[in-house]
């Protein structure tokens, strides 16, 4: 018997058909489904996309906008700058020319006035200028002590008066070679010399060494040996501490006061004090101011400090310069200034002196 395929009912058949169908159905409503869905979806990323860039469109827009504004605003501000220099430049300009054009009117009513200008009044501008060198060089003799500044003005007074070429002048210079002798007779004082000594001694204070006390050694009794047995150890250390109970100790040399080392910056900075202080006095000729300050300092040295060759040296050169005269000698008075005023209210009033004549 051959096999044959099971036969089935037409009613089961069109039922299956039936269900096949349904299922493809709803398979493909679900594909259209899910494909419906991930293109709204795309759509709707699209479209975030492109209201962003529409965004950032916008905002780029409104930076450039902004950026020509300023742009166009600094412009207008540079042209508004640039035109006000030009204008400043201009009227700095017109000023020069006329401030130029004025001094170069000065200039020459200068020269025209200068041409104008005879010999007689040349001569009377030179023997004022001889006055006010011979009363300045007085006031630097008499009242400064400046001997050196006195003479220089002393000479150039005499080239004026050289200048004058007039014999009735040659009285006058030869008053103020007199007062110019007068100032070579006195006795030179190196000031300024003494003063540049002092600092330099100043200076050296810095190296002082602070005194210090050596006390001698006290030698300590020796104690008794351990063969000679407790009671002599006990012995010798009762004796040992009697005769220390008391102790006096002589000392043939002068006790000196002593500082803390924390204080000697303090006495440095003071004995620098009083050197310049000597320093200043000398400067202006205070003798005893001068003296009394150098005394000080060789005081302190001697009693706060080391007896070493730096030590030494100080008191031998303050010593030395304490024993300098610092009065400045000063001349009586000058010839000079009594003839320059005569000849003077000559020049000034020739009519005058015709008629006491």
């Amino acid at each position: 018997m051959s096999e044959s395929s099971p036969q089935y009912p037409p009613e089961q058949a069109k039922t299956g058909s039936l269900k096949g169908g349904l299922l493809l159905s709803g398979f493909a409503l679900v594909v259209s489904i899910a494909i419906a869905g991930y293109g709204w979806q795309q759509i709707h990323a699209l479209n975030q996309q492109v209201s962003s860039l529409n965004t950032q469109n916008s905002q780029l827009q409104t930076n450039l906008t902004k950026a020509a504004m300023t742009a166009t605003k600094q412009d207008a501000q540079l042209r508004e700058q640039l035109s006000q220099t030009q204008q400043n430049l201009a009227t700095q300009r017109s000023q020069n020319k006329v401030i130029l054009s004025q001094l170069q009117s000065d200039t020459q009513a200068l020269k025209q006035r200068f041409s104008q200008l005879n010999l007689h009044d040349l001569n009377q501008w030179r023997l004022y200028e001889s006055q006010y060198l011979i009363h300045l060089a007085a006031r630097k003799a008499l009242l400064e002590s400046d001997m050196t500044s006195a003479k220089t003005l002393l000479q150039s007074a005499d080239q004026s008066v050289l200048q004058l070429h007039d014999p009735q002048y040659i009285a006058l210079r030869r008053a103020i070679a007199d007062d110019i002798n007068q100032l070579d007779a006195l006795p030179k004082i190196d000031i300024e010399g003494i003063m540049i000594q002092i600092d330099s001694l100043s200076q050296q204070v810095t190296e002082l060494a602070l005194t210090r006390v050596t006390l001698p050694k006290v030698q300590d009794q020796p104690t008794a040996s351990s063969q000679s047995g407790w009671k002599a150890s006990l012995a010798a250390s009762w004796h040992h501490f009697i005769d220390q109970f008391i102790t006096v100790r002589r000392r043939n040399s002068d006790v000196k006061p002593l500082l803390a080392p924390d204080k000697v910056w303090y006495l440095k900075q003071n004995l620098q004090l009083q050197l310049q202080q000597a320093a200043i006095a000398a400067g202006q000729h205070r003798q005893q101011l001068y003296q009394q300050s150098l005394a000080t300092a060789t005081r302190w040295i001697n009693d706060y400090f080391s007896h070493n060759p730096a030590s030494a040296h100080l008191v031998r050169t303050l010593s030395k310069l304490q024993s300098e005269s610092i009065n400045a000698a000063t001349p009586a008075q000058f010839s000079s200034v009594a003839l320059i005023d005569q000849a003077v209210a000559k020049a000034s009033h020739p009519e005058t002196s015709e008629e006491q004549k």
